[in-house]
């Protein structure tokens, strides 16, 4: 999502978009070992341990870059988010719950689409009523 790389103060983690990934880096080289990142990840995906030391005889071991594929918005083409985020809605949902295809279609929408397709398939209040 990228809280990561805008709570990080030396500006270590860097996020961009580009030709269908996006693209995290990190430059260990930076670190302050604040835990900044750590702390606003609602995935918890980073974690601080005492065990690790950044000294190394090649400054190329600093550097951390991985890639995640997009997930576009079937409407418009902005980007909903990445792949493993939606995976990780998918597998979040209680066993219970069988979603048909056309009822996980919010998964494919960002927020304005979505905003506008409830618009459009909202029941009046005086249906609701009756």
């Amino acid at each position: 999502c990228g809280a990561c790389a805008n709570a990080c103060p030396p500006r270590l983690i860097t996020l961009h978009d580009e030709d269908g990934y996006r693209t995290l880096k990190f430059n260990l080289a930076r670190c302050t070992y604040c835990a900044r990142c750590r702390d606003v990840c609602p995935q918890e995906a980073l974690t601080m341990s005492d065990e690790f030391e950044t000294a190394t005889p090649l400054p190329n071991d600093l550097y951390i870059t991985f890639e995640l594929k997009l997930v576009r918005c079937r409407e418009c083409g902005a980007v909903v988010g990445t792949q493993r985020s939606v995976n990780k809605v998918l597998a979040e949902l209680p066993e219970q719950i069988e979603l048909a295809a056309e009822e996980m279609d919010w998964l494919n929408l960002c927020l304005q689409c979505k905003r506008e397709k409830a618009l459009h398939n909202a029941i009046p209040v005086t249906e609701v009523i009756k």
